[in-house]
């Protein structure tokens, strides 16, 4: 493995990565935009529609251990590549049926299964590698930049477009999906350090439990898994139903739910940009709560407006909160797991992260045939301040702990 740099820059091989994560999070979204808006021609039926974020978050309830696992077995660098051109070949044959005019339900929830599966991957090792092209005090820095290439280009600039081109062609924001998936693969290559195969005859599953174990015997970590999964919960049963919102409360067009996302989306890129400075001066706990509490009231607040602003600010505001919530959490986790680790109980905490995001899909699309989207809204606000409430002294005291001990500490 390449050593770490000397200094607290980030260096040439973090910029190229970030190059990589910038142009590929572009694809992503546009098809952010576009698989919703295909099945929204294919469907009006609310649980169908929550059915794309389902396939999408499913991968990480399935696939998230096993891929931390060989994450830490496998060369990262040849594991990311290998995604990419899978996605590349997904993409390619989704694009060609949309096309020639054969795409349907299934075929949709396959493919966003399958790019979802490729996403996780591909953020469980490029992950796993950060601890290794950046020194330890530069985490948040970094991640907050990866998180902002993330935020910029899946939620920005990537849904802008994509409501553009959809109403073009249907076909288009999957082809310059695919696209950006093989410069990515030509940057990230030069990025992460070349990691050799693991040695010895340890069984994979057996290497598997030992990451859970390792997982399951950390308070921290435990306590901000249930946390910020039960938190991704509230989150999805919001967003699975967005564009629905956009269209049935909003009465936006095509065109319009891409800039109304993207706008509401720029959040996440300033609270990225901005996790660094926030982490260091207000720490992780109170950065943690914070956005919590601030994503809790936007979604009360959505559920009793229609006006296209007040949704889009207040979303915005959700977003920064979101943005520096995550850039902490994956802070904390780099730091206190071991790198031989990282990939193995990083998926750990994936797996109660993402399992519930489905969980959340579904539930807001039964909710919403039942009793409308602001209701669902409104359930998804009232239960995320409720655990903002009940967890919020035990998240201050197990991160005090960890920044007494930690070393080094805390910048």
């Amino acid at each position: 493995m390449s050593p770490l740099p000397r200094s607290s820059g980030l260096g040439g091989p973090f910029w190229r990565l970030f190059g990589a994560d910038a142009i590929s999070s572009l694809g992503d979204g546009l098809v952010m935009v576009g698989f919703p808006l295909l099945a929204l021609t294919l469907t009006s039926s609310p649980l169908l529609i929550a059915g794309v974020a389902i396939a999408g978050r499913l991968p990480a309830l399935l696939c998230s251990v096993p891929a931390g696992a060989l994450a830490d077995r496998v060369s990262r660098r040849r594991m990311v590549v290998v995604v990419n051109v899978i996605r590349v070949a997904a993409l390619a044959i989704f694009a060609a049926a949309v096309l020639g005019g054969h795409d349907d339900l299934p075929f949709l929830y396959a493919t966003v299964f399958v790019l979802g599966a490729g996403d996780m991957a591909f953020s469980v090792a490029t992950q796993a590698s950060l601890p290794a092209i950046v020194l330890p005090a530069a985490l948040p820095r970094a991640n907050g930049y990866l998180s902002m290439a993330d935020a910029s280009g899946e939620q920005f600039v990537g849904p802008a477009i994509g409501g553009l081109v959809f109403a073009v062609a249907p076909s288009l924001p999957f082809i310059g999906d695919a696209v950006t998936f093989v410069a990515s693969a030509l940057l990230v290559r030069k990025a992460i350090p070349v990691t050799p195969p693991r040695t010895g005859h340890t069984r994979f599953l057996a290497e598997i439990q030992e990451g859970l174990r390792w997982f399951a015997h950390h308070a921290l970590l435990r306590l901000l898994a249930l946390v910020v999964a039960s938190l991704a919960f509230c989150q999805a049963m919001v967003f699975a139903e967005m564009v629905l919102y956009g269209s049935h409360q909003l009465h936006l067009g095509q065109v319009g739910y891409g800039l109304f996302f993207a706008g509401a989306s720029a959040g996440n890129v300033l609270g990225s940009l901005a996790a660094g400075r926030i982490h260091a001066r207000l720490g992780p706990a109170r950065c943690l709560i914070g956005a919590a509490i601030l994503a809790g009231f936007a979604y009360l607040v959505l559920s009793v407006t229609s006006d296209v602003a007040a949704a889009t600010s207040v979303l915005f505001v959700e977003a920064v909160g979101v943005a520096v919530g995550n850039v902490t959490t994956l802070s904390l986790r780099q730091r206190v797991i071991p790198p031989e680790l990282l990939g193995r109980v990083g998926s750990a905490f994936r797996l109660l992260l993402y399992g519930l995001v489905p969980v959340g899909a579904l539930a807001s699309g039964l909710v919403t045939a039942e009793i409308g989207i602001r209701g669902a809204f409104r359930i998804a606000g009232a239960v995320q301040l409720l655990v903002v409430v009940l967890a919020a002294p035990a998240v201050v005291r197990r991160i005090g702990r960890v920044e007494k001990t930690a070393v080094p500490p805390f910048p």
